[in-house]
Protein backbone atom coordinates (compact mmCIF):
# COMPACT_ATOMS: atom_id res chain seq x y z
CA UNK A 1 0.00 0.00 0.00
CA UNK A 2 2.84 2.29 0.67
CA UNK A 3 4.81 1.24 -1.78
CA UNK A 4 1.85 2.14 -4.17
CA UNK A 5 1.55 5.39 -3.22
CA UNK A 6 5.14 6.65 -3.43
CA UNK A 7 4.91 5.35 -6.93
CA UNK A 8 1.98 7.35 -7.18
CA UNK A 9 3.58 10.30 -5.69
CA UNK A 10 6.77 9.76 -8.25
CA UNK A 11 4.03 10.10 -11.20
CA UNK A 12 2.00 12.87 -10.01
CA UNK A 13 5.80 14.84 -9.63
CA UNK A 14 6.71 13.64 -13.15
CA UNK A 15 3.54 15.27 -14.80
CA UNK A 16 4.50 18.44 -12.69
CA UNK A 17 7.57 18.99 -14.17
CA UNK A 18 6.44 18.37 -17.29
CA UNK A 19 3.94 20.88 -16.48
CA UNK A 20 6.20 23.57 -15.62
CA UNK A 21 8.39 22.64 -18.69
CA UNK A 22 5.26 23.66 -20.82
CA UNK A 23 4.65 26.52 -19.28
CA UNK A 24 8.38 28.03 -19.06
CA UNK A 25 8.51 27.38 -23.05
CA UNK A 26 5.18 28.73 -23.85
CA UNK A 27 6.53 31.93 -21.59
CA UNK A 28 10.02 32.13 -23.29
CA UNK A 29 8.10 32.01 -26.82
CA UNK A 30 6.07 34.53 -25.84
CA UNK A 31 8.83 36.76 -24.08
CA UNK A 32 10.70 36.04 -27.63
CA UNK A 33 7.84 37.52 -29.34
CA UNK A 34 6.36 40.73 -27.61
CA UNK A 35 10.14 41.38 -26.87
CA UNK A 36 9.63 41.15 -22.78
CA UNK A 37 12.60 39.81 -20.79
CA UNK A 38 9.75 40.17 -17.45
CA UNK A 39 8.28 37.43 -19.16
CA UNK A 40 11.47 35.00 -19.55
CA UNK A 41 12.48 35.59 -16.10
CA UNK A 42 8.91 33.66 -15.27
CA UNK A 43 10.15 30.93 -17.78
CA UNK A 44 13.65 30.89 -16.22
CA UNK A 45 11.93 30.09 -12.87
CA UNK A 46 9.58 27.52 -14.47
CA UNK A 47 12.25 25.65 -15.63
CA UNK A 48 14.29 25.84 -12.93
CA UNK A 49 11.68 24.22 -11.52
CA UNK A 50 11.23 21.50 -13.65
CA UNK A 51 15.21 21.10 -13.36
CA UNK A 52 14.67 20.37 -9.71
CA UNK A 53 12.08 17.99 -9.73
CA UNK A 54 13.62 15.81 -12.42
CA UNK A 55 16.95 15.67 -11.43
CA UNK A 56 16.89 16.15 -7.44
CA UNK A 57 17.55 12.71 -6.65
CA UNK A 58 20.23 10.57 -6.17
CA UNK A 59 21.11 8.92 -9.34
CA UNK A 60 21.20 12.64 -10.95
CA UNK A 61 23.26 14.35 -8.23
CA UNK A 62 26.10 15.64 -10.63
CA UNK A 63 23.58 17.29 -12.84
CA UNK A 64 21.37 18.61 -9.44
CA UNK A 65 25.10 19.97 -8.11
CA UNK A 66 25.58 21.89 -11.49
CA UNK A 67 22.10 23.42 -11.13
CA UNK A 68 22.53 24.43 -7.51
CA UNK A 69 25.54 26.31 -8.90
CA UNK A 70 24.05 27.79 -12.29
CA UNK A 71 20.84 29.30 -9.92
CA UNK A 72 23.52 30.36 -7.23
CA UNK A 73 26.32 32.29 -9.83
CA UNK A 74 23.93 33.21 -12.00
CA UNK A 75 20.42 33.48 -11.41
CA UNK A 76 20.45 34.72 -7.63
CA UNK A 77 20.70 38.34 -8.80
CA UNK A 78 17.92 38.33 -10.76
CA UNK A 79 15.41 36.24 -8.47
CA UNK A 80 16.34 39.10 -5.93
CA UNK A 81 15.42 41.66 -8.17
CA UNK A 82 11.96 40.00 -8.65
CA UNK A 83 11.66 39.98 -4.90
CA UNK A 84 12.95 43.46 -4.37
CA UNK A 85 12.53 46.31 -6.64
CA UNK A 86 15.83 48.16 -5.18
CA UNK A 87 18.04 45.34 -6.59
CA UNK A 88 19.03 46.66 -10.02
CA UNK A 89 20.34 43.22 -12.58
CA UNK A 90 22.92 45.87 -13.53
CA UNK A 91 24.10 49.73 -14.60
CA UNK A 92 22.91 49.31 -17.86
CA UNK A 93 19.05 47.83 -18.33
CA UNK A 94 18.01 48.59 -22.30
CA UNK A 95 15.51 46.27 -23.28
CA UNK A 96 18.57 44.38 -25.84
CA UNK A 97 21.08 44.01 -23.49
CA UNK A 98 18.77 42.61 -20.82
CA UNK A 99 16.79 40.16 -23.45
CA UNK A 100 20.29 38.75 -24.26
CA UNK A 101 20.70 37.94 -20.91
CA UNK A 102 17.97 36.35 -20.11
CA UNK A 103 17.74 34.11 -23.73
CA UNK A 104 21.63 32.99 -23.04
CA UNK A 105 20.34 31.93 -19.07
CA UNK A 106 17.59 30.10 -20.37
CA UNK A 107 18.98 28.62 -23.97
CA UNK A 108 21.79 27.16 -21.26
CA UNK A 109 19.36 25.60 -19.04
CA UNK A 110 17.00 24.19 -21.59
CA UNK A 111 19.93 22.77 -23.75
CA UNK A 112 22.07 21.48 -20.38
CA UNK A 113 18.63 19.49 -20.13
CA UNK A 114 18.42 18.04 -23.71
CA UNK A 115 22.06 17.12 -23.27
CA UNK A 116 21.47 15.03 -19.74
CA UNK A 117 18.01 13.65 -20.91
CA UNK A 118 20.08 12.08 -23.88
CA UNK A 119 21.27 9.70 -21.64
CA UNK A 120 18.51 9.85 -18.83
CA UNK A 121 17.93 6.60 -18.75
CA UNK A 122 21.31 4.57 -18.22
CA UNK A 123 21.65 2.33 -15.86
CA UNK A 124 24.30 2.46 -13.16
CA UNK A 125 26.35 -0.86 -12.83
CA UNK A 126 26.76 -1.80 -9.09
CA UNK A 127 30.01 -3.07 -7.99
CA UNK A 128 31.89 -4.22 -4.78
CA UNK A 129 33.81 -1.41 -3.33
CA UNK A 130 35.70 -4.57 -1.68
CA UNK A 131 36.20 -6.42 -5.13
CA UNK A 132 37.55 -3.06 -6.18
CA UNK A 133 39.78 -2.59 -3.02
CA UNK A 134 41.21 -5.96 -3.58
CA UNK A 135 42.38 -5.82 -7.30
CA UNK A 136 45.74 -5.80 -7.42
CA UNK A 137 46.83 -3.66 -9.59
CA UNK A 138 44.05 -0.95 -7.85
CA UNK A 139 45.46 -1.68 -4.71
CA UNK A 140 48.79 0.10 -5.13
CA UNK A 141 47.58 2.78 -7.72
CA UNK A 142 45.44 3.89 -4.74
CA UNK A 143 48.51 3.27 -2.36
CA UNK A 144 50.72 5.15 -3.96
CA UNK A 145 48.27 8.39 -5.21
CA UNK A 146 47.22 8.47 -1.65
CA UNK A 147 51.51 8.95 -0.43
CA UNK A 148 51.63 11.29 -3.04
CA UNK A 149 48.33 13.23 -2.46
CA UNK A 150 49.90 13.37 1.12
CA UNK A 151 53.78 14.54 0.26
CA UNK A 152 52.33 17.25 -2.45
CA UNK A 153 50.06 18.61 0.50
CA UNK A 154 53.11 20.29 2.45
CA UNK A 155 53.67 22.20 -0.98
CA UNK A 156 50.07 23.02 -1.81
CA UNK A 157 49.61 24.72 1.99
CA UNK A 158 53.05 26.55 1.28
CA UNK A 159 51.68 27.97 -1.50
CA UNK A 160 47.74 28.99 0.02
CA UNK A 161 49.59 30.28 3.32
CA UNK A 162 52.07 32.55 1.41
CA UNK A 163 48.82 34.01 0.03
CA UNK A 164 47.01 34.05 3.26
CA UNK A 165 50.19 35.79 5.03
CA UNK A 166 50.05 38.64 2.07
CA UNK A 167 46.92 39.19 2.51
CA UNK A 168 46.71 39.71 5.87
CA UNK A 169 49.79 41.22 6.95
CA UNK A 170 50.94 42.92 3.64
CA UNK A 171 49.12 44.14 0.85
CA UNK A 172 45.13 43.35 1.46
CA UNK A 173 42.68 41.31 -1.18
CA UNK A 174 42.55 43.77 -4.14
CA UNK A 175 46.85 44.32 -3.67
CA UNK A 176 47.04 40.39 -4.08
CA UNK A 177 45.95 40.70 -7.39
CA UNK A 178 47.93 43.40 -8.70
CA UNK A 179 51.40 43.07 -6.72
CA UNK A 180 51.43 40.14 -5.30
CA UNK A 181 54.20 37.76 -6.65
CA UNK A 182 55.39 34.74 -4.94
CA UNK A 183 58.77 34.19 -3.51
CA UNK A 184 58.76 30.49 -3.21
CA UNK A 185 60.84 28.23 -5.35
CA UNK A 186 59.28 27.36 -8.50
CA UNK A 187 59.59 23.65 -7.74
CA UNK A 188 57.09 23.90 -4.80
CA UNK A 189 54.54 25.57 -6.90
CA UNK A 190 55.09 22.50 -9.52
CA UNK A 191 54.54 19.88 -7.10
CA UNK A 192 51.61 21.86 -5.25
CA UNK A 193 49.93 21.95 -8.42
CA UNK A 194 49.92 17.92 -8.58
CA UNK A 195 48.05 18.03 -5.17
CA UNK A 196 44.83 18.46 -6.44
CA UNK A 197 45.06 15.89 -9.63
CA UNK A 198 46.05 12.97 -7.03
CA UNK A 199 43.47 13.73 -4.85
CA UNK A 200 41.24 13.26 -7.95
CA UNK A 201 43.41 9.87 -8.31
CA UNK A 202 42.99 8.38 -5.38
CA UNK A 203 38.95 8.99 -5.35
CA UNK A 204 39.14 7.31 -8.88
CA UNK A 205 40.10 3.92 -7.13
CA UNK A 206 37.02 4.20 -5.33
CA UNK A 207 38.89 3.55 -2.00
CA UNK A 208 37.37 2.04 1.26
CA UNK A 209 35.34 4.63 3.13
CA UNK A 210 37.75 4.23 6.09
CA UNK A 211 40.86 5.04 3.99
CA UNK A 212 39.43 8.78 2.91
CA UNK A 213 38.89 10.33 5.92
CA UNK A 214 42.06 12.63 6.18
CA UNK A 215 42.45 13.04 2.22
CA UNK A 216 38.73 14.74 2.82
CA UNK A 217 39.86 16.88 5.88
CA UNK A 218 42.68 18.08 4.13
CA UNK A 219 41.11 18.75 0.73
CA UNK A 220 37.87 20.90 2.70
CA UNK A 221 41.04 22.40 4.61
CA UNK A 222 42.52 23.79 1.60
CA UNK A 223 39.60 25.13 0.92
CA UNK A 224 39.04 26.93 3.81
CA UNK A 225 42.50 28.20 2.77
CA UNK A 226 41.37 30.33 -0.12
CA UNK A 227 38.57 31.42 1.48
CA UNK A 228 40.70 33.45 4.05
CA UNK A 229 42.86 35.15 0.49
CA UNK A 230 39.21 35.99 -0.68
CA UNK A 231 37.87 33.60 -2.94
CA UNK A 232 34.92 31.87 -2.15
CA UNK A 233 34.64 29.06 -4.86
CA UNK A 234 37.29 26.58 -3.60
CA UNK A 235 35.41 25.55 -0.21
CA UNK A 236 32.06 25.64 -1.82
CA UNK A 237 32.91 23.50 -4.80
CA UNK A 238 34.66 21.41 -1.93
CA UNK A 239 31.94 20.35 -0.38
CA UNK A 240 29.82 20.37 -2.91
CA UNK A 241 32.54 18.05 -4.19
CA UNK A 242 32.86 15.29 -1.38
CA UNK A 243 28.65 15.33 -0.88
CA UNK A 244 28.76 14.18 -4.83
CA UNK A 245 31.14 11.88 -4.70
CA UNK A 246 29.71 10.23 -1.72
CA UNK A 247 26.56 10.10 -3.08
CA UNK A 248 27.72 8.59 -6.35
CA UNK A 249 29.96 5.65 -4.09
CA UNK A 250 26.66 4.58 -2.11
CA UNK A 251 24.70 4.36 -5.58
CA UNK A 252 27.36 2.63 -7.50
CA UNK A 253 28.60 -0.13 -4.29
CA UNK A 254 25.05 -0.02 -2.97
CA UNK A 255 26.11 0.74 0.50
CA UNK A 256 26.28 3.25 2.62
CA UNK A 257 29.23 5.20 3.33
CA UNK A 258 30.56 4.47 6.86
CA UNK A 259 32.52 7.33 7.88
CA UNK A 260 29.26 9.62 7.33
CA UNK A 261 27.13 9.19 10.71
CA UNK A 262 24.40 10.59 11.69
CA UNK A 263 26.30 13.50 14.29
CA UNK A 264 28.34 14.56 11.13
CA UNK A 265 24.80 15.13 9.29
CA UNK A 266 24.28 17.40 12.34
CA UNK A 267 27.10 19.13 12.58
CA UNK A 268 27.23 20.01 8.46
CA UNK A 269 23.18 21.11 9.00
CA UNK A 270 24.39 23.40 12.11
CA UNK A 271 27.77 24.78 10.17
CA UNK A 272 25.51 25.61 7.03
CA UNK A 273 24.64 29.10 8.69
CA UNK A 274 28.15 29.64 9.73
CA UNK A 275 29.56 28.65 6.53
CA UNK A 276 26.98 31.48 4.93
CA UNK A 277 28.38 34.09 7.18
CA UNK A 278 31.54 33.19 6.34
CA UNK A 279 31.07 33.76 2.49
CA UNK A 280 29.45 37.04 3.63
CA UNK A 281 31.88 38.39 5.26
CA UNK A 282 34.39 37.71 2.48
CA UNK A 283 32.21 39.53 0.21
CA UNK A 284 31.79 42.44 2.44
CA UNK A 285 35.52 42.82 3.04
CA UNK A 286 36.00 42.46 -0.85
CA UNK A 287 33.88 44.71 -1.53
CA UNK A 288 35.05 46.95 0.84
CA UNK A 289 31.31 48.26 1.89
CA UNK A 290 31.65 47.01 5.33
CA UNK A 291 28.09 47.76 7.14
CA UNK A 292 26.74 46.11 9.91
CA UNK A 293 23.18 47.26 9.46
CA UNK A 294 20.43 45.19 8.10
CA UNK A 295 20.58 42.32 9.91
CA UNK A 296 20.40 38.58 8.65
CA UNK A 297 18.32 39.24 5.85
CA UNK A 298 19.71 42.08 4.96
CA UNK A 299 23.44 39.85 5.03
CA UNK A 300 21.25 37.01 3.32
CA UNK A 301 20.11 39.98 0.50
CA UNK A 302 23.64 41.17 0.35
CA UNK A 303 25.01 37.37 -0.31
CA UNK A 304 22.44 36.82 -3.08
CA UNK A 305 23.12 40.43 -4.96
CA UNK A 306 26.92 39.28 -4.75
CA UNK A 307 27.03 35.44 -5.76
CA UNK A 308 25.15 36.33 -8.53
CA UNK A 309 27.37 39.02 -10.53
CA UNK A 310 28.58 36.60 -12.47
CA UNK A 311 25.59 37.71 -14.97
CA UNK A 312 27.50 40.87 -15.86
CA UNK A 313 29.88 39.37 -17.51
CA UNK A 314 27.45 38.03 -20.02
CA UNK A 315 26.03 41.44 -20.11
CA UNK A 316 29.31 43.43 -20.47
CA UNK A 317 30.78 40.63 -22.81
CA UNK A 318 27.87 41.07 -25.25
CA UNK A 319 27.95 45.28 -25.34
CA UNK A 320 31.88 45.25 -25.57
CA UNK A 321 31.76 42.66 -28.23
CA UNK A 322 32.85 44.59 -31.18
CA UNK A 323 35.63 46.27 -29.06
CA UNK A 324 36.73 42.75 -27.73
CA UNK A 325 36.79 41.72 -31.64
CA UNK A 326 37.08 38.08 -32.85
CA UNK A 327 40.96 37.46 -33.31
CA UNK A 328 40.98 34.95 -30.76
CA UNK A 329 38.48 31.93 -29.37
CA UNK A 330 38.30 33.10 -25.93
CA UNK A 331 36.13 29.74 -24.63
CA UNK A 332 39.53 28.04 -25.60
CA UNK A 333 41.61 30.54 -24.30
CA UNK A 334 43.32 27.98 -21.65
CA UNK A 335 44.28 25.58 -23.76
CA UNK A 336 45.35 27.84 -26.05
CA UNK A 337 47.41 29.10 -23.25
CA UNK A 338 48.62 25.87 -22.54
CA UNK A 339 49.45 25.06 -26.10
CA UNK A 340 51.50 28.31 -27.41
CA UNK A 341 53.14 29.34 -23.82
CA UNK A 342 53.95 26.13 -21.90
CA UNK A 343 57.02 25.56 -20.16
CA UNK A 344 58.17 22.92 -23.14
CA UNK A 345 57.15 25.30 -25.63
CA UNK A 346 59.09 28.10 -24.55
CA UNK A 347 62.50 25.83 -23.81
CA UNK A 348 61.80 24.66 -27.69
CA UNK A 349 61.68 28.35 -28.95
CA UNK A 350 64.17 30.04 -26.76
CA UNK A 351 61.42 31.63 -25.06
CA UNK A 352 61.16 33.37 -21.10
CA UNK A 353 58.63 31.14 -19.63
CA UNK A 354 57.15 32.91 -16.83
CA UNK A 355 55.39 31.11 -14.34
CA UNK A 356 51.29 31.97 -13.75
CA UNK A 357 51.92 33.02 -10.20
CA UNK A 358 54.16 35.55 -10.47
CA UNK A 359 51.50 37.27 -13.17
CA UNK A 360 49.34 40.03 -12.03
CA UNK A 361 46.55 42.08 -13.85
CA UNK A 362 48.03 44.03 -16.01
CA UNK A 363 47.24 45.65 -19.32
CA UNK A 364 49.37 43.25 -21.51
CA UNK A 365 47.62 39.79 -20.18
CA UNK A 366 43.89 42.11 -20.75
CA UNK A 367 44.55 43.12 -24.39
CA UNK A 368 47.24 40.37 -25.53
CA UNK A 369 46.36 37.05 -23.40
CA UNK A 370 43.62 34.57 -23.73
CA UNK A 371 40.98 35.55 -20.52
CA UNK A 372 37.95 36.78 -21.62
CA UNK A 373 37.31 38.09 -17.90
CA UNK A 374 40.13 40.38 -17.99
CA UNK A 375 39.43 42.00 -21.21
CA UNK A 376 35.87 42.72 -20.00
CA UNK A 377 36.88 44.21 -16.84
CA UNK A 378 39.79 46.25 -19.13
CA UNK A 379 37.16 47.53 -20.95
CA UNK A 380 34.15 48.03 -17.89
CA UNK A 381 36.70 49.93 -15.94
CA UNK A 382 40.49 50.26 -16.61
CA UNK A 383 41.22 51.71 -13.65
CA UNK A 384 39.66 49.04 -11.35
CA UNK A 385 41.22 46.44 -13.20
CA UNK A 386 44.67 47.71 -12.77
CA UNK A 387 43.34 48.23 -8.94
CA UNK A 388 42.81 44.95 -8.74
CA UNK A 389 38.74 44.53 -9.33
CA UNK A 390 37.70 41.35 -11.39
CA UNK A 391 34.17 40.75 -12.54
CA UNK A 392 35.59 37.08 -13.11
CA UNK A 393 34.23 35.34 -16.57
CA UNK A 394 31.45 32.73 -17.31
CA UNK A 395 31.54 30.06 -19.57
CA UNK A 396 28.34 31.12 -21.32
CA UNK A 397 29.91 34.92 -21.88
CA UNK A 398 32.48 33.26 -23.67
CA UNK A 399 31.13 30.77 -25.72
CA UNK A 400 28.92 33.36 -27.43
CA UNK A 401 31.26 35.69 -27.67
CA UNK A 402 33.21 33.06 -29.54
CA UNK A 403 29.91 30.85 -31.50
CA UNK A 404 26.72 33.25 -30.42
CA UNK A 405 23.54 31.39 -29.54
CA UNK A 406 24.24 28.28 -31.47
CA UNK A 407 27.53 27.82 -29.12
CA UNK A 408 25.69 28.07 -26.21
CA UNK A 409 23.05 25.32 -27.03
CA UNK A 410 25.72 22.60 -27.73
CA UNK A 411 28.31 23.62 -25.39
CA UNK A 412 25.61 23.27 -23.30
CA UNK A 413 24.49 19.90 -24.80
CA UNK A 414 27.88 18.62 -24.37
CA UNK A 415 27.98 19.75 -20.71
CA UNK A 416 24.85 17.68 -19.88
CA UNK A 417 26.26 14.91 -21.25
CA UNK A 418 29.42 14.83 -19.16
CA UNK A 419 27.61 15.75 -16.11
CA UNK A 420 25.39 12.53 -16.82
CA UNK A 421 28.20 10.38 -17.28
CA UNK A 422 30.09 11.32 -13.72
CA UNK A 423 27.65 9.12 -11.89
CA UNK A 424 28.73 5.79 -14.53
CA UNK A 425 32.36 5.58 -12.87
CA UNK A 426 32.60 1.83 -11.86
CA UNK A 427 36.15 1.79 -11.26
CA UNK A 428 37.71 -0.71 -13.91
CA UNK A 429 39.89 2.57 -15.66
CA UNK A 430 41.16 4.67 -12.99
CA UNK A 431 42.80 6.64 -15.96
CA UNK A 432 39.45 7.44 -16.84
CA UNK A 433 36.94 8.28 -13.77
CA UNK A 434 40.30 10.92 -12.95
CA UNK A 435 39.32 12.61 -15.94
CA UNK A 436 35.46 12.12 -15.08
CA UNK A 437 36.17 13.84 -11.43
CA UNK A 438 38.43 16.24 -12.69
CA UNK A 439 36.07 17.44 -15.13
CA UNK A 440 33.04 17.14 -13.21
CA UNK A 441 34.75 19.58 -10.38
CA UNK A 442 35.84 22.30 -12.75
CA UNK A 443 32.03 22.12 -14.54
CA UNK A 444 30.89 23.29 -10.65
CA UNK A 445 32.97 26.27 -11.43
CA UNK A 446 32.05 27.29 -14.92
CA UNK A 447 29.37 29.88 -14.38
CA UNK A 448 32.33 31.61 -12.57
CA UNK A 449 34.57 30.34 -14.40
CA UNK A 450 35.92 29.17 -18.34
CA UNK A 451 34.32 27.23 -20.67
CA UNK A 452 37.17 24.98 -21.44
CA UNK A 453 37.86 24.32 -17.68
CA UNK A 454 36.75 20.88 -17.71
CA UNK A 455 39.09 19.87 -20.37
CA UNK A 456 42.02 22.27 -19.08
CA UNK A 457 41.63 20.02 -16.21
CA UNK A 458 43.45 17.44 -17.98
CA UNK A 459 45.05 18.26 -21.18
CA UNK A 460 48.01 19.66 -19.32
CA UNK A 461 52.07 17.99 -18.39
CA UNK A 462 50.37 18.45 -14.70
CA UNK A 463 47.90 15.72 -15.13
CA UNK A 464 50.27 13.90 -17.33
CA UNK A 465 52.85 13.69 -15.06
CA UNK A 466 50.65 12.88 -12.18
CA UNK A 467 49.55 10.06 -14.08
CA UNK A 468 52.90 8.26 -14.99
CA UNK A 469 54.33 8.88 -11.41
CA UNK A 470 51.51 6.68 -9.57
CA UNK A 471 51.26 4.04 -12.68
CA UNK A 472 55.71 3.78 -12.70
CA UNK A 473 55.37 3.78 -8.99
CA UNK A 474 52.74 1.62 -8.52
CA UNK A 475 54.13 -0.98 -11.04
CA UNK A 476 57.65 -0.65 -9.48
CA UNK A 477 56.46 -1.35 -5.62
CA UNK A 478 54.17 -3.95 -7.49
CA UNK A 479 57.29 -5.89 -9.29
CA UNK A 480 59.41 -5.50 -5.80
CA UNK A 481 56.77 -7.24 -3.81
CA UNK A 482 56.35 -10.12 -6.35
CA UNK A 483 59.44 -10.98 -6.58
CA UNK A 484 59.60 -10.85 -1.99
CA UNK A 485 56.47 -13.15 -2.39
CA UNK A 486 58.71 -15.51 -5.11
CA UNK A 487 61.39 -15.53 -2.98
CA UNK A 488 59.51 -16.66 0.10
CA UNK A 489 57.92 -19.15 -1.72
CA UNK A 490 60.86 -20.76 -3.31
CA UNK A 491 62.64 -20.74 0.66
CA UNK A 492 59.81 -22.33 1.84
CA UNK A 493 60.50 -25.34 -0.73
Amino acid sequence: MIENKYKRSLVGIKYFGYMLFALSLFLYIVGELIVSYHLIQFSLIFIIFFLVTKYGNRNNAAVFAFIICFVMLLVNRILLSMIDPAVTISLQEDIETMMHLHRCLYLSLLFLNIGVSQWHNVSIKIVSSKAICDDFRIGYIQSVSKTLFYLTSMFHAAELLEKVIYVILRGGYLNYYVSFSSSLPGVIHKLGNLNEILFFIFLSTLPDPRKNKTPFILFGSFGLLTLLYGQRNGIVTAVIMIAVYIIIYENITDQRYSIITKRMYRIAVISIPFLFFALNAVTIIRSGNIDSSGGVLASIETFMENTGNSIRVIIFGYKFDAQIGHDKIYSLGKLTEFFKNNYLVKVLTGGTYIYSSSVGQTEDIALNGYSFGAIVTYLYSKSAYLAGHGLGSCYIAEVFHDFGYVGICIVNIIYGKVLKKVPEIIGNSWVVNSIVLLSFYNLLLAPRSLACGFLASFINFQFLISIVAVYICANIIKTRSSVEVSSFSESQH
